[in-house]
C-alpha cells in the first residue's frame, strides 16, 4: 500500500497538458467542465463541439495513454479546451484529482464523455450552483433517454453493525447525498483540496466514491443531489463491484473504525483485532495497514467532526 496522502496530492502520475490559453490564476467565478472517458468509441471532434457551445470557461479533456493520437487535430480547433494527457493509466478519482488541480476555475464540472446532455439545461444547473452557497460538492439528477429519473441519491444505513447504503430515485429538490453518482458533479476546487480528494489508493471506484464520501461528511462538508443540475441521460449498465476486498480494507480503517471523542478523531488499537478477523487478512499485512491508517488519523485527528455511526444517525433531508 502506498502512503496515505496527508494532504492533496495529483502529481504522483506523469502528464502533460496541451491547448488552450494554459493555465491561468485562480479565479472565484467561473466553470471548468472535466471530461472523463472510459471506453469505446468517441467522436471527440462533435463532442467538444458540443461543451464548447456553452458558456463555459474552460474544458478539461482528460485523455487516456491510448487516445492521444487524436489530440494534434484537435487543439487548434477548440481553443477553450486543454488537453491532459496522461502518461501511464491511473484510477478515476486520480483522474478527477488531476484534472481539478489543472483547473483554473473554482467550479469543476466532471462529466463522461459517453453522457448524452441537453447543453441549455446544463446550462441553468451550472448557474444555480455558481450563484448558491458553497458546497463540497452538487450532484445532478440523471435520466434515461425517455426521461426515468435514475437512483442516483446515495443514503447510508447501519443494519446489525453492518453498513448499507442505499440508492434511490431523488425525492426531492434537493437532498443530502453520500457521494456523487458515477463520479459525476459540480465540486468546489478549493474544498474538493482541503479534504484531500479521492484517495488513489483506493482503485475500486465504489470503495473509492464511499470514502471520499465517507470523509467529506466525518470532516464537516456535505455533498448534494439537486433537481435544478440536469440535462444528463445515461444509458449505460454501471454495476458497482461492492467486495469487500482491500480497497474495502482501507475504506473500512479510514472512516468506520473511527472513533470521535468529543474534539478529535481517533483509531485507537482496541480496534486492530476486530479488523484483523473481518478482512481475512494476512497479520504482517494488517498491521502494516493499520499503523499506516492510525499515522493519517493523528495528522488530521482534529478535522474529524464526528464518526460514521453519528453521520447515519443525523443523516436528514434539508428539504424537510
Amino acid at each position: 500500500m502506498n502512503t496515505i496522502p496527508s494532504t492533496f496530492n495529483p502529481l504522483l502520475s506523469s502528464y502533460t497538458v496541451v491547448g488552450g490559453p494554459g493555465k491561468g490564476k485562480k479565479r472565484e467565478r467561473g466553470t471548468t467542465i472535466i471530461l472523463l472517458y472510459r471506453g469505446g468509441v468517441v467522436d471527440r471532434g462533435s463532442l467538444l463541439e458540443r461543451f464548447h457551445g456553452m458558456d463555459v470557461e474552460e474544458i478539461l479533456s482528460i485523455e487516456p495513454s491510448q487516445n492521444t493520437y487524436q489530440v494534434e487535430t484537435l487543439v487548434g480547433q477548440f481553443p477553450k479546451v486543454r488537453f491532459v494527457l496522461l502518461h501511464e493509466p491511473v484510477n478515476v478519482g486520480q483522474q478527477i484529482n488531476i484534472g481539478i488541480h489543472e483547473s483554473s476555475y473554482s467550479l469543476c464540472f466532471v462529466l463522461w464523455a459517453d453522457y448524452q446532455i441537453d447543453p441549455e439545461i446544463l446550462q441553468g444547473g451550472i448557474e444555480s450552483v455558481s450563484k448558491s452557497v458553497r458546497q463540497l460538492c452538487v450532484a445532478p439528477w440523471i435520466f434515461t433517454s425517455r426521461h426515468s429519473p435514475l437512483p442516483v441519491l446515495h443514503i447510508p444505513a447501519f443494519h446489525k453493525a453492518r453498513l448499507k447504503v442505499l440508492a434511490v430515485v431523488p425525492q426531492k429538490e434537493e437532498a443530502l447525498d453520500l457521494f456523487p453518482f458515477d463520479y459525476c458533479g459540480i465540486y468546489h476546487k478549493e474544498t474538493f483540496i482541503l479534504v484531500g480528494g479521492y484517495d488513489y489508493n483506493i482503485p475500486n471506484p465504489y470503495w473509492q466514491k464511499l470514502d471520499f464520501g465517507f470523509r467529506s461528511f466525518l470532516w464537516g462538508e456535505r455533498i448534494l443531489c439537486r433537481k435544478t443540475v440536469r440535462g444528463i441521460h445515461f444509458e449505460g449498465n454501471l454495476i458497482e463491484d461492492t467486495t469487500p476486498d482491500d480497497s474495502y480494507r482501507l475504506f473500512f480503517l479510514k472512516n468506520q473504525a473511527i472513533v470521535f471523542t468529543g474534539d478529535r478523531g481517533e483509531l485507537p488499537w482496541r480496534k486492530f483485532l476486530p479488523f484483523y478477523f473481518r478482512s481475512k487478512g494476512g497479520l504482517f499485512v494488517s498491521l502494516k495497514e493499520f499503523r499506516a491508517v492510525r499515522q493519517w488519523v493523528k495528522i488530521n485527528a482534529y478535522r474529524f467532526k464526528m464518526d460514521s455511526q453519528t453521520i447515519t444517525e443525523l443523516w436528514e433531508d434539508p428539504g424537510e
